[in-house]
């Protein structure tokens, strides 16, 4: 915008020599007609709960843009904190739209991080039906439900668990088919996303 000429030297650094002709290098960039922004439900459980076999520990709002192209979510990796350590891990992790609360879209389980004494963890749900996003129009809201049936087996002692997304764990794409690393959690509005703390 200064009206000032750049001298080749400038323009052909990474070409080679001055005045040769060569490819510039440069990084991988990609554009996007949408994405998607995750968001707490304000339904999201908290406070004091029951342990069950198949109980709602987090509730999240997914939506898409009005670009007329759906999103389909490849996998949502959950981080896990409970003093609980001996019964939060190696548990089942059941994936629901609220809107049918009978049907598993996504399942997974939850690990420790290192040891089975660590009070940090995640959990990995990896879709089996009905995960796209329709592009426009109100949130998809999911529930995800645990196995908590082992949690409070010292009433003397409050079991916390607390769950979230972080940045880096939410995976997607849509109608355009991208090779690598392209639709990964860096391409996600409004992560993290944390959810309140439960009490067994």
């Amino acid at each position: 915008s200064s009206g000032e000429a750049l001298a080749s030297s400038t323009i052909l650094n990474s070409a080679g020599a001055v005045g040769a002709i060569g490819a510039l290098t440069s990084n991988t960039m990609y554009l996007y007609a949408t994405k998607p922004t995750v968001s707490l439900n304000s339904a999201s459980p908290s406070g004091t709960k029951t342990p069950g076999s198949n109980t709602e520990v987090f509730r999240f709002d997914v939506a898409n843009a009005n670009t007329g192209l759906d999103l389909n979510i490849n996998a949502v990796r959950f981080s896990i904190s409970s003093n609980a350590t001996a019964t939060a891990w190696d548990k089942a992790l059941k994936l629901y739209k609220s809107t049918d609360l009978s049907t598993i879209i996504g399942t997974g389980d939850t690990y420790a991080n290192t040891t089975s004494t660590d009070t940090t963890g995640w959990g990995t749900v990896y879709p089996t039906s009905n995960f796209t996003v329709p592009a426009g129009g109100l949130p998809t809201t999911y529930v995800l439900m645990m196995n908590t049936s082992e949690m409070d087996t010292n009433p003397a002692t409050n079991q916390s668990l607390n769950i979230s997304i972080e940045p880096g764990d939410f995976y997607w794409y849509d109608s355009v088919l991208i090779a690598g690393t392209a639709n990964a959690s860096a391409r996600v509005l409004n992560l993290p996303v944390t959810g309140s703390q439960l009490n067994y």
